[in-house]
């Protein structure tokens, strides 16, 4: 298990996890800065088997045997939100995007993140940060699950429910242009 902590923690939070990591098999990574979804794929690095599942720090997806079955080795396998929160399903079924979501539970081999990383797709350093979840997935073949109530438990932090506090990416002013820009120099990038 690799737990890849994405932004400023305190010391008695970083403590915790050292500790936590000692007792547990897993390996503790800590970037001082948040690298948004480019966490997901550095993170990948730390693994020692050759397939990775990622899974977001504000859900608990109770599919990963459903995901883990349709996984042949070739393609990423990942959910695609269903439920109250977010209705990602739908939406990519009337109008079809290039990319799918990595955070909501999702399986790969762990040699794309290697060749995502070396990829130069992009210099823009915040559209890598912001954006790599989307680029990772247009780059590599991927396949989506329908992943309903019964499969996503969100969390809650301060009494807000995962997704829906400050601090979430789609939420930000410039999300759907750095997304479009990202899209489109990852294809370009792969043609």
């Amino acid at each position: 298990i690799v737990v890849y902590k994405n932004d400023v923690a305190s010391q008695d939070e970083l403590t915790a996890l050292v500790e936590l990591s000692a007792a547990l098999d897993f390996r503790l990574c800590y970037s001082r800065e948040n690298l948004c979804t480019l966490g997901r794929v550095r993170g990948c690095l730390e693994a020692r088997c050759e397939h990775v599942l990622v899974v977001d720090d504000d859900l608990t997806v109770h599919n990963i045997p459903a995901l883990l079955e349709a996984y042949d080795g070739t393609k990423i396998i990942a959910n695609l939100a269903d439920d109250a929160s977010s209705k990602h399903w739908q939406f990519w079924q009337r109008d079809p995007k290039p990319y799918v979501e990595l955070g909501f539970g999702s399986v790969f081999p762990r040699q794309f993140a290697i060749d995502y990383l070396a990829m130069k797709w992009t210099d823009d350093q915040e559209l890598l940060r912001r954006k790599s979840d989307k680029a990772f997935t247009c780059l590599f073949p991927w396949e989506a699950m329908r992943a309903g109530p019964e499969d996503i438990t969100r969390l809650f932090h301060n009494s807000v429910e995962s997704g829906k506090d400050e601090n979430a990416l789609y939420k930000r002013p410039c999300h759907k242009r750095l997304t479009d820009d990202a899209v489109r120099l990852a294809l370009a990038y792969k043609a």
